[in-house]
């Protein structure tokens, strides 16, 4: 059932609209005043609202204004429906980001029709606006792991750097990979190649904190972002995940084998010169030494 916010400071057509609109089988909620109805608004989330322009202590437009600025308010819908005819009211309404403007007075029936017209514009806003927030959900979600992919660890790594900057904190980042995971997918199979890699990535996520990110960076690699965490914390947590990894009894492969992982680390400190692009590659280079020397292993970039 659609919601709808009557803003009118005279009674008697505050009641009828309000009667109009439940014989309709809305919902409705009433506001004599501007800044009542930004209250109710904000608390009550009207799919419409019905607004006189003349009101006692701020106008209508001032209303719908405040209403679109909002976040939680912007898509409210906004009809004006007053006594305020004329051409220059109108347009100046719809400037103001009304969906439409009824003067009065009115039909009902016309009233009934531009509701539903309202209603459904917003109905269908509202569905586009899921399907991109769905789309844009899939486009930073890595499908065989349900992690985010390595689109998303690049966005959020460059808002935590600058983030790292701005409040003078460390900043960390950890690549981990299963040792031999490509002879693994040779061996058996890409499936059971995917499930080591899911197994991981859940070993991963039972062992960071809350504001700690982890990504599927690459067909073999995870990469976790470690905000407010200098070089030593983050290489206490990739000898943590080394360990819990080499005594985990991964499914998927004969005999619940141990797969042991090789994890690079590297650091940004306020005290050190660099950019996003360095960490990343630096990470990369420690990432690469361990699973070179022999695998099984955690390695801090040194200058």
């Amino acid at each position: 059932m659609a919601k709808i916010l009557v803003v009118d400071d005279h009674i008697a057509n505050m009641e009828f609209l309000k009667k109009l609109l439940e014989d309709w089988s809305y919902e409705v909620i009433t506001a004599s005043r501007g800044l009542q109805a930004l209250k109710l608004a904000q608390e009550e989330k009207p799919d419409l609202v019905l607004l006189d322009i003349v009101l006692p202590d701020v106008t209508g437009y001032e209303v719908c204004r405040a209403l679109k600025v909002y976040p939680e308010t912007h898509d409210t819908m906004v009809i004006f429906l007053t006594a305020k005819g004329e051409i220059f009211d109108r347009v100046e309404g719809l400037d103001m980001g009304a969906h439409d403007y009824i003067p009065k007075p009115f039909h009902p029936e016309e009233l009934r029709a531009r509701v539903r017209m309202a209603l459904k514009h917003k109905e269908e806003k509202d569905r586009l606006r899921q399907e991109a927030q769905q789309l844009k959900a899939l486009s930073i979600i890595d499908e065989t792991t349900g992690f985010y992919n390595r689109r998303y660890f690049e966005e959020r790594l460059s808002e935590e750097f600058s983030r790292a900057k701005r409040y003078n904190y460390p900043l960390s980042v950890a690549l981990v990979s299963p040792d031999g995971f490509d002879d693994i997918r040779k061996l058996y199979s890409p499936a059971r190649g995917d499930k080591i890699i899911k197994q991981m990535g859940d070993i991963m996520k039972r062992n960071i904190r809350a504001i700690d990110i982890v990504t599927r960076y690459s067909d073999g690699e995870f990469a976790v972002i470690l905000p407010q965490t200098d070089q030593e914390g983050a290489a206490v947590f990739g000898e943590k995940v080394r360990k819990v990894v080499s005594r985990h009894l991964f499914y998927g492969i004969p005999d619940k084998s141990n797969v042991t992982c090789s994890i690079g680390i590297a650091a940004f400190e306020q005290e050190s010169l660099g950019d996003v692009k360095t960490l990343i590659e630096e990470t990369e280079k420690a990432q690469y030494t361990a699973r070179t020397s022999g695998g099984n292993k955690t390695v801090v970039f040194e200058v």
